[in-house]
C-alpha cells in the first residue's frame, strides 16, 4: 500500500508543477485580462490540488471533497480535508548539507511560504479573476492581478520545492522532492513516524 501511496502523491505533486509552470508561462506574458484569468485558473487548480493531495488514500473523502469545490464551497472542502486529515498541510523543508556534502538534518524554510490559512484567501482572489464582470462596473487592473497571483505561485513553490506531508489514515511520513538530481521527476519517499 505504501507504494501505491507514494505514486498517487507524486502524481498529483507532478499535476501541480505543471499548472504551476502553466501559470508562470501567463504570467511572463503581456498582461492582459485574458494572461492573468488564465494564470488564476492554473493557480486555483494547483491550490485545490494540494488540499486533495494528502487525502489520496480515501476515495470516498476524495470524492466529497471534489464535490465540494465542483460546486464552489471551498471552504466546505478544505473542513472535510481537516476532518479528515487534520495534518494535512505539506511542511516546506530546506536540506542542511553536513562537511561530507550528505544531508545532515532537514531544516525550516525561512523564506515566506503559502501557509495554511493563506489557502483560503489565495483561493478567493484566484476565483474572482475566473467570473465574468458587471459590465457597469470598473475592470481590474490586470498589473495587480499579475502581482497578486506571480505572489500566490512564489509561495506555492517555497511549499512545494521540498516537504514533508502526512497523509490520511497513514502512520508512515512522506518526503517530497519536487525536482528530483538527474531526471527532474517529482520524488516521494516514505520514513517511519519516529523519523521526524
Amino acid at each position: 500500500m505504501a507504494t501505491e501511496d507514494r505514486i498517487r502523491y507524486a502524481t498529483i505533486m507532478e499535476h501541480v508543477k505543471m499548472r504551476q509552470a502553466q501559470a508562470d508561462h501567463f504570467l511572463n506574458l503581456p498582461p492582459t485580462h485574458v494572461t492573468v484569468e488564465s494564470a488564476a485558473l492554473q493557480m486555483l487548480l494547483a491550490l485545490e490540488l494540494v488540499a486533495l493531495s494528502s487525502i489520496v488514500t480515501d476515495r470516498d473523502t476524495v470524492e466529497r471533497v471534489t464535490r465540494a469545490f465542483e460546486r464552489g464551497k471551498p471552504e466546505r472542502a478544505i473542513k472535510l480535508v481537516k476532518r479528515a486529515n487534520p495534518d494535512f498541510w505539506p511542511q516546506p523543508t530546506e536540506q542542511g548539507r553536513g562537511p561530507t556534502g550528505g544531508v545532515d538534518e532537514w531544516a525550516q524554510v525561512n523564506q515566506p511560504y503559502l501557509t495554511e490559512d493563506e489557502w483560503a484567501p489565495s483561493w478567493a482572489l484566484l476565483s474572482a479573476w475566473l467570473h465574468t464582470r458587471n459590465p457597469f462596473a470598473s475592470m481590474p487592473d490586470p498589473l495587480e492581478g499579475l502581482a497578486s497571483i506571480r505572489m500566490i505561485s512564489q509561495r506555492l513553490v517555497r511549499l512545494l520545492t521540498q516537504h514533508l506531508v502526512q497523509l490520511m489514515d497513514r502512520d508512515r511520513l512522506l518526503v517530497c522532492t519536487m525536482r528530483e538530481r538527474g531526471t527532474g521527476n517529482v520524488g516521494v519517499f516514505d520514513f517511519p513516524p519516529s523519523w521526524r
